[in-house]
């Protein structure tokens, strides 16, 4: 398969190749998708609104939040296409580059949030556990996961080759994995339970997903329509089979993760196909991701006692719905600005990989 669009390893656009009206938009348009869901599922407590009981026939706010499921899935499954691309160019060495130019965000970004929320009476070992293994502050669990998953990837990559020809096979092995983990009663062991989604192996399937699109043209091919109705599946799943505590391994997110992919990864849309305004928004955007997803927390603990303090709950129909999404695209604004400046003052390495 020709590469989806000029682009480095996390998908951020190559100005230098081609001019942007020239360039496949498909990929980027996934990232603002998923970047979009992750500030949506952390920004939505920002402004306090009335959230509708969990036994109730309005479950709007729940609902768009588990429509969201593919977020994280989907930005495994790009991490692995474009980095094994870049891997199949610049060799096995750059594994380490890699894991370095995460770690630099990754080591600011904690201690920032370490030094605001760390509650020191926990205890050392407590505090070191807590605060710098994934669960410090939303979103740094998907470091962790990265390093793992960076750690096996030459492994994870070799296999993924032999098995390329296989994927229609490969699909329903990974779709009854998810399904032994969500109803085998597996998170009810304690251990288990405690790791959460952290252990890389739970990643394994969208990371090979991601790597054998990468390495050949794969005739398999979704409608966008169809991958977009799928996501339906998750809250369909979730509140009538079963509420597992981890969203993003329902069978059901793994069917719409690898669906969204896979038809916006072989959709050719270009960016001239596009509004010329909004090309650029979703250009920005997605070359602005990692820095989006380490700010959005900090926006949301920043700004809540602010709005607090003016008292404003709304209570209106549809207001589950509405102002989630007024919450998520002003926090989304102001992590663009806070990229922006930090590139301005020569600090991009704290806000990309």
């Amino acid at each position: 398969m020709d590469q989806a669009l000029p682009a480095n390893e996390n998908g951020v656009l190559i100005k230098a190749n081609l001019p942007l009206q020239n360039r496949l938009a498909s990929a980027d348009i996934l990232k603002l998708m998923a970047i979009f869901g992750v500030v949506y599922i952390h920004g939505t407590a920002l402004i306090s609104f009335s959230k509708p009981d969990i036994n109730s026939a309005e479950l709007d706010y729940e609902i768009v939040t588990h429509l969201f499921s593919f977020c994280v899935p989907v930005f495994i499954i790009l991490w692995a296409y474009f980095m094994n691309k870049s891997i199949s160019k610049k060799g096995t060495g750059y594994i380490i580059s890699r894991f370095y130019k995460l770690l630099i965000p990754f080591l600011f970004w904690s201690t920032i949030y370490f030094l605001i929320l760390a509650d020191f009476k926990i205890g050392l070992r407590s505090i070191l556990t807590k605060y710098w293994l994934g669960y410090g502050w939303s979103g740094q669990y998907y470091f962790i996961i990265l390093f793992q998953l960076l750690l096996f990837f030459p492994v994870i990559s070799r296999i993924s080759k032999y098995l390329a020809n296989f994927l229609p096979v490969l699909f329903f092995i990974f779709l009854l994995f998810y399904i032994l983990i969500t109803y085998s009663g597996l998170f009810n062991i304690h251990i288990i339970d405690l790791l959460g989604d952290r252990p890389f192996f739970y990643w394994i399937p969208y990371a090979m997903i991601g790597i054998i699109y990468s390495q050949k043209e794969v005739k398999f091919k979704v409608p966008v329509i169809v991958a977009v109705c799928s996501l339906a599946l998750i809250p369909l799943e979730y509140y009538f089979l079963n509420r597992f505590p981890i969203r993003y391994l329902l069978p059901s997110t793994f069917v719409a993760s690898f669906f969204l992919f896979s038809s916006f990864i072989q959709t050719n849309i270009t960016y001239q196909m596009l509004n010329v305004r909004l090309g650029k928004i979703i250009e920005k955007v997605s070359a602005s991701t990692l820095g989006i997803f380490c700010i959005n927390p900090l926006v949301v603990v920043c700004f809540k006692p602010i709005f607090t303090s003016f008292g404003i709950h709304p209570q209106f129909p549809g207001c589950t719905i509405i102002i989630p999404i007024i919450s998520a695209v002003f926090v989304m604004c102001v992590c663009l600005l806070v990229v922006f400046l930090f590139k301005l003052i020569k600090l991009g390495k704290l806000v990309a990989s």
